[in-house]
């Protein structure tokens, strides 16, 4: 027969036993959650980096379509072609009486109203863009009012990013952003001929 202390040491041993596992798996417990939180912080981490990255990935991308729609010798070409037609028709231009000049004026809008896109989106910073592009962004819009204006009846949206942007900055530019006629040395004689390309 089993005797009584032997019972007592055997039901001590368990409930020390029962104690060690408790105590082992709250320590286990505790050092899993701590790992889960290193873990879930260098997941954070790298989250956050890889964020970052792509962010500055996308605004080299649309700095290289701003670059592309504004600053090309073809794009630089075509502003100079509108100023020259502006100051041809005395401030008051009708695009439309010539074929290929309104080909470059649906051009130039089309391509004003994409960079203002991004700008009112806010893919490019808005204060950087409009320390760069606000005078040229506001006398292009003056020189193509007109025109804008003309299609706004028809389609209420038609340029209104580029129109937008052109505004707002126009309220805070205190450069002059008129087109200065007297500096305009284009030839565009081949433009104004009636026929089609």
């Amino acid at each position: 027969m089993v005797e009584d202390w032997q019972w007592a040491i055997t039901i001590i041993i368990t409930v020390f036993s029962i104690i060690a596992i408790i105590i082992i798996y709250k320590k286990t417990s505790s050092f899993q959650k701590e790992g889960l939180k290193i873990i879930t912080e260098n997941q954070t981490k790298q989250l956050e980096v890889t964020t970052e990255h792509q962010r500055k990935q996308l605004h080299g991308s649309m700095l290289l379509k701003v670059f592309e729609n504004l600053s090309t010798n073809q794009a630089r070409k075509e502003r100079e072609i509108i100023y020259a037609y502006f100051c041809h028709e005395n401030n008051n231009p009708d695009y439309d009486k010539h074929p290929k000049i309104k080909k470059i004026v649906d051009s130039v809008e089309l391509s004003f109203d994409k960079v203002g896109v991004l700008i009112q989106q806010e893919y490019l910073n808005p204060e950087e863009m409009e320390k760069t592009y606000a005078i040229m962004f506001v006398k292009t819009w003056k020189a193509l009012e007109n025109d804008i204006t003309k299609y706004i009846n028809s389609n209420p949206h038609y340029c209104k990013n580029f129109i937008s942007v052109s505004e707002d900055w126009a309220s805070r530019i205190k450069a002059d952003t008129d087109v200065d006629c007297k500096r305009i040395n284009i030839d565009i004689s081949e433009y104004l001929d009636n026929s089609k390309e």
